[in-house]
């Protein structure tokens, strides 16, 4: 999946190698975490979802991306 994102560097000229991500469990969120997982960086991934933020893990794990999941409320 890619996303036509203005002012998202593609590939392999990512502003940094490690990325953070909030909301990471759905919407916006999960869908940039496929999009980064997709070009290999290392993904810090930020929800208070559990569940969901564990599915979206390991669907980064399985594209090759290296994900750590933390779970917090930033409200």
């Amino acid at each position: 999946m890619r996303l036509p994102i203005r002012g998202l560097r593609d590939s392999q000229d990512h502003f940094s190698e490690n990325i953070l991500i909030t909301g990471a469990a759905n919407g916006i969120g999960r869908a940039l975490a496929a999009h980064y997982a997709h070009n290999g960086v290392s993904l810090a991934l930020f929800d208070k979802d559990r569940a969901n933020l564990q599915t979206v893990v390991d669907e980064c794990t399985k594209l090759g991306a290296a994900a750590a999941m933390f779970v917090v409320d930033v409200t």
